[in-house]
């Protein structure tokens, strides 16, 4: 079993940047995006880009299939609704209700709704899916199974672990989350 230790962080996150798709992308809306919400200025593709993001990241038939429901879904809703949704979760600090009021909208289920939490303040908010969750239990961090269906409760429960694995590591989230991507490519194929 590997061990979670900021060594074993930096190797992961190096791995990141030279392997991942969407590396640069990403960086480039973990800058930008946090201020866009703030100040008004996000735009129907900057949220569209995160629904696609969070399949596409997958790069598999399974997860495009997936992703072109939940896109057409999300292409269902309101403009002014999608705006007034994320910006009213910037002042909420409940993680829970945080995630439950991102998943009003059509197309978004919690792990989606966490990746757009994650994007809008990359300080407070992490990546949750079943690849992240299984690198977790797979270095012993969470002990409990992925759920077959995912409640807010259980995005909690990541967020506690994820921030207590981040304090002791002094590591972001951003950082963790990175791990966790590379984590279960490194356990799966070893």
């Amino acid at each position: 079993m590997t061990t979670l230790t900021r060594t074993v962080v930096e190797e992961l996150n190096r791995d990141y940047e030279r392997t991942e798709a969407f590396y640069l992308v990403e960086q480039e809306r973990l800058e930008t995006m946090p201020e866009a919400v703030r100040e008004g200025t996000l735009s129907w593709k900057d949220v569209e880009w995160l629904v696609r993001w969070y399949y596409r990241r997958f790069l598999t038939s399974t997860y495009n299939a997936r992703a072109r429901d939940a896109e057409r879904a999300y292409r269902s809703n309101e403009w002014a609704t999608i705006r007034a949704t994320l910006e009213s979760v910037i002042d909420i600090d409940d993680p829970a209700e945080r995630v439950a009021q991102v998943h009003t909208l059509d197309g978004i289920d919690i792990p989606v709704a966490s990746g757009m939490l994650y994007f809008i303040d990359p300080t407070r908010d992490i990546v949750m899916g079943g690849r992240e969750w299984h690198a977790l239990e797979g270095v012993g961090e969470i002990n409990e199974a992925y759920p077959k269906k995912v409640r807010p409760s259980d995005y909690c429960t990541y967020l506690e672990v994820c921030t207590t694995v981040a304090d002791r590591l002094n590591i972001t989230f951003i950082e963790l989350q990175r791990s966790l991507w590379r984590l279960t490519v490194e356990t799966s194929t070893s």
